[in-house]
């Protein structure tokens, strides 16, 4: 689920809204979220078979996990990339309204940028582990479900 996406009255939302941090907000919405789903369905296993992952910004955010490479895909300078992290600090971070979030500033930044393609593309280059180096709200959520074979079979 994207955080900015999610409706209002969405378990922890409230509490989330009051944190200082990404991480904050996304483990606040994550727990409660857990809660909520165990409260229905914990007598099915939800406890160890639901891995809530409310990320706090659109895939595209991952591709700023390198400037080099989005810079080269987009044909624009490494700067301007750069520039958007100095202020967001991190991938993790960029998301804070429609009018600016990640697809937006690149789209904004090079009109060769699209979804489907170059967001793929991107992201392939870059590689899994550069994301999660740079990603650490989504890298806790890939690590938990690596996990899950060694907690419990099923």
């Amino acid at each position: 689920m994207d955080y900015y996406g999610i409706r209002k009255d969405w378990p922890g939302m409230t509490e989330a809204e009051k944190q200082a941090t990404s991480d904050g907000k996304a483990e606040t919405v994550n727990n409660a979220t857990k809660e909520e789903v165990n409260r229905f369905f914990g007598d099915h296993g939800s406890d160890r078979r639901f891995i809530p992952y409310i990320a706090m910004h659109e895939f595209e955010a991952m591709l700023f996990s390198d400037p080099q490479i989005l810079a080269a895909h987009l044909r624009v300078n490494p700067s301007e990339i750069d520039k958007i992290l100095s202020v967001c600090r991190s991938p993790e971070d960029i998301d804070d309204s429609p009018q600016t979030a990640p697809s937006k500033r690149l789209e904004h930044l090079s009109k060769r940028f699209k979804k489907t393609s170059t967001g793929i593309s991107v992201a392939k280059e870059i590689g899994l582990l550069k994301i999660r180096k740079h990603c650490p709200i989504f890298n806790k959520w890939l690590t938990e479900i690596e996990c899950i074979k060694s907690i419990r079979p099923y």
